[in-house]
C-alpha cells in the first residue's frame, strides 16, 4: 500500500500544504473498493451553528432501524468528506445493522476549532431527537475519531447518558506529539509526525485550546462517566500510543472498554477495503461491537425476549 500511494504522485518529503492535499486525497480514494449494497441511502439538510449541515443517511436492510451511528469521517479536520467515506459508511451499515448518519462537518483551517464539533454534536442531537431511533453510538476515523472522543465528553457533561458506544479508530487525540510512536514512525509510514503537526495547527487556531479537552480529549482530567468505548489502533501508526493509552485510561475509570491493535497495518487503512483483508476484519469488528453495546441497551419491546 505504500508502494502504491508513494507511485501515485504523493510526496512525504514535501511539507504539507493543504491546497495540495485537498487535491490529492482522492489518491486513496482509489483503495476503497467497490461500494457495498444497502437498503437506502439518502442526504439530509438541517440547521446547523454555521447554516445548512449535511447529513448523509444509510439505511440497513430493515423496516425501521431502532439503532443509529453517527459517523464522522478523518482528514485532520482539514480534508474528507461525506463522499470520500462513502464506502466505509456503507460497510458499517451493514457490519453493524444500524442506520449510519454521516456528517459534512465544517473543516479547518478555514473553520477552525470549535466549528467542527459544534456540528458534529449538532449531528448527535438530530440523531437522538429522531422518532425511529431508539440508541446512538458514535464512531470517528482519525480526526474524526478525535471529535468522536470529543462528544463522549460533551454528551457526559451536558448529562447525556444515553450513548452506547463511543468507536474510536486510530484516533488523534494529543497535540503534543510526545508520545514514542510519533518518534519511532515519524515517517516512512504513510501519515508522518509533520502531517500531524501541520494537522493540529490548522485547527486549533488558538494556542490555548491544546489543553481544553474538547480539542485534546488526551488532556481530559476524569474519564469516569463516559460511553463504552471500542478503540482499534494500527501498528505503524505515529497515532498508536495515543490511542492505546486513551483506551487504559478509560479502563482505569471504571468504564468498560476493548483495544484491538492491528499488526502489519499503517493509518487509515480501513478506508482500503478494496486491497487490505485487514480493513473487512477491522469493520467487521467494529460493527461486531456496535451491534453488542446497543442491542445491550435497548428497552424491551412487547413480544419479545
Amino acid at each position: 500500500m505504500l508502494d502504491a500511494i508513494a507511485a501515485s504522485g504523493i510526496d512525504g518529503s514535501k511539507s504539507p500544504d493543504i491546497a495540495e492535499l485537498r487535491r490529492l486525497q482522492e489518491v486513496e480514494a482509489r483503495f476503497s473498493g467497490p461500494p457495498q449494497a444497502v437498503a437506502a441511502v439518502r442526504d439530509e439538510s438541517i440547521d446547523g451553528p454555521g447554516g445548512g449541515l449535511r447529513i448523509r443517511m444509510y439505511l440497513p436492510r430493515v423496516e425501521t432501524p431502532r439503532l443509529a451511528l453517527l459517523f464522522i469521517h478523518g482528514g485532520g479536520w482539514a480534508l474528507g468528506s461525506v463522499e470520500l467515506s462513502d464506502h466505509v459508511c456503507r460497510a458499517l451499515c451493514n457490519a453493524s445493522g444500524a442506520a449510519v448518519a454521516s456528517v459534512d462537518y465544517r473543516l479547518a483551517p478555514e473553520h477552525p476549532f470549535p466549528a467542527a464539533l459544534d456540528d458534529a454534536f449538532t449531528a448527535l442531537q438530530w440523531l437522538r431527537a429522531r422518532q425511529d431511533v431508539e440508541r446512538v453510538a458514535v464512531c470517528g476515523e482519525s480526526a474524526g475519531g478525535n471529535l468522536a472522543a470529543a462528544l463522549a465528553l460533551l454528551a457526559r457533561d451536558r448529562g447525556i447518558d444515553d450513548l452506547a458506544l463511543q468507536v474510536l479508530i486510530y484516533p488523534a487525540l494529543d497535540p503534543a506529539l510526545h508520545e514514542t510512536s510519533f518518534a519511532t514512525l515519524a515517517t516512512g509510514y504513510g501519515l508522518t509526525r509533520d502531517d500531524m503537526r501541520f494537522f493540529w495547527d490548522a485547527y486549533l487556531l488558538d494556542s490555548r485550546d491544546a489543553t481544553n479537552p474538547y480539542a485534546a480529549p488526551i488532556t481530559v482530567a476524569n474519564l469516569s462517566g463516559v460511553a463504552p468505548a471500542y478503540v482499534l489502533t494500527a501498528e505503524y501508526d505515529p497515532l498508536v500510543d495515543e490511542g492505546e493509552r486513551y483506551a487504559r485510561r478509560i479502563e482505569e475509570a471504571g468504564v468498560n472498554v476493548e483495544l484491538r491493535r492491528f499488526e502489519g497495518m499503517i493509518h487509515g487503512f480501513v478506508s482500503y477495503l478494496g486491497a487490505v483483508d485487514a480493513a473487512h476484519e477491522a469493520i467487521d469488528a467494529c460493527g461486531r461491537a456496535l451491534r453488542n453495546a446497543m442491542a445491550t441497551q435497548l428497552p424491551a419491546h412487547d413480544g419479545e425476549r
